[in-house]
């Protein structure tokens, strides 16, 4: 059996793919995919649900429930064919990809030792007795 949202609320529990500590009341990232999708001509069903999801979750929950890009990758991806039992490599790709340009930005422009310098600098060591 699967939970309604209702059930969802009340157990106080995390909707998969909806929510975000910073976009408010919207990803962002997520409608931006979903344009792309409308302006490609690739955007069908699945994104269909996911957007008829949003509203029965902002039901539901009583309050807007950000639709994150975790939720609008997947239906993008699921309408232009992408195989379903590939999509949990998803995520990892795009983890990846973000680790990498967070590297090539260190290299080019170094902040973490200066940061982690400045932190020690403003400390006072004081041993436990």
């Amino acid at each position: 059996m699967r939970p309604s949202l209702y059930r969802i609320r009340s157990e106080r529990k995390l909707l998969p793919g909806f929510g975000h500590p910073l976009h408010r009341p919207a990803d962002p990232r997520a409608r931006r995919l979903f344009a792309l999708a409308e302006e490609l001509g690739t955007a069908g069903l699945h994104c269909q649900y996911a957007m008829a999801i949003e509203q029965a979750a902002n039901e539901a929950f009583g309050r807007p429930m950000v639709l994150n890009v975790s939720c609008a990758i997947p239906a993008v991806l699921l309408d232009v064919g992408f195989p379903a039992r590939a999509m949990r490599g998803i995520p990892i790709l795009a983890r990846t990809a973000g680790l990498l340009a967070h590297l090539v930005e260190e290299m080019e422009r170094p902040a973490g030792f200066a940061m982690a310098g400045a932190a020690a600098d403003s400390m006072t060591y004081v041993p436990n007795d």
